[in-house]
């Protein structure tokens, strides 16, 4: 059951219903949205939603935002964050929400994510899946991720430029990273090394203009790899299955120069519908 709360803050007044229009106890809610929220957001705002597993913000203008409006949340196990703006603060919000497992930011205006954003990501060890989507973060550092739990990282249509040599050092678990639809202009040989676990990479829609088979490093899990939608001048994969042994298919949708070099390397093309 999704609950839409629509909240005026300055007169403390909460109207909440459910889709049925059914009566429900605050306290027994597990599925909440919060939707063009305008105001300050702290701890005291949701002490009244502790067992929410589902917390969704959505067009919300958050004139004084603190990550600690979280901690009262100790069965939180997605948070979506869409459509908004705030400021970002020093406050940790890696200290609480212990079965946090998904998180989305998407859409979101808000200080460039850096560094220190991905450590504190890094720190919530029941964190399986971040997915940010259209919300700038132009680097991502060395060392960014260092004991992190995460199995999926899906950063897209997010300005990302850069990628430091050792980005996802320390991801052993991380089996999906999509980075599509960005700006990277080099392969990102030296980020990709420590991820053995890796089945999934996906950097369809950046401006990769050469990609060649010395660009991978080996990664004995990776399965499947998205280069589709680059202006790729140059492609040249022979033997790259001797560095991936698992691997079951190259995309290359919308590259259309001469791919005769690849032989062996399972190419594929997905239909335009």
């Amino acid at each position: 059951m999704i609950i839409k709360i629509f909240i005026l803050f300055t007169s403390l007044i909460w109207c909440v219903r459910s889709q049925n229009d059914i009566p429900v106890r605050l306290l027994d809610l597990k599925d909440i949205v919060i939707e063009d929220y305008h105001g300050n957001l702290d701890a005291k705002t949701l002490e009244l939603f502790k067992n929410v597993e589902t917390l969704t913000l959505d067009g919300c203008n958050f004139t004084s935002f603190n990550e600690n409006f979280v901690h009262p949340l100790k069965n939180l196990q997605k948070l979506v964050v869409a459509n908004s703006r705030f400021s970002k603060v020093s406050s940790d919000i890696s200290t609480c929400c212990v079965k946090l497992r998904i998180m989305e930011v998407i859409n979101c205006k808000l200080e460039p994510i850096d560094k220190d954003d991905m450590n504190k990501l890094a720190e919530m060890k029941s964190l399986e899946r971040f997915y940010l989507h259209k919300t700038d973060i132009p680097v991502i550092a060395a060392k960014s991720f260092v004991g992190s739990n995460l199995k999926a990282l899906e950063v897209e249509y997010s300005n990302l430029e850069t990628i430091e040599d050792g980005a996802f050092d320390g991801m052993d678990k991380l089996e999906t990273l999509i980075l599509r639809q960005n700006k990277l202009k080099t392969f990102p040989t030296g980020s990709l090394s420590s991820l053995k676990s890796l089945k999934v990479l996906d950097l369809k829609g950046n401006l990769l203009e050469k990609v060649e088979t010395k660009d991978f490093p080996s990664l004995p899990n990776l399965e499947k790899v998205n280069l589709g939608h680059n202006p790729i001048k140059e492609i040249n994969l022979k033997g790259l299955k001797e560095k991936l042994p698992k691997l079951k298919e190259v995309d290359v949708s919308e590259i259309n120069i001469d791919l005769s070099k690849n032989e062996g390397i399972p190419l594929v093309k997905s239909r335009v519908l």
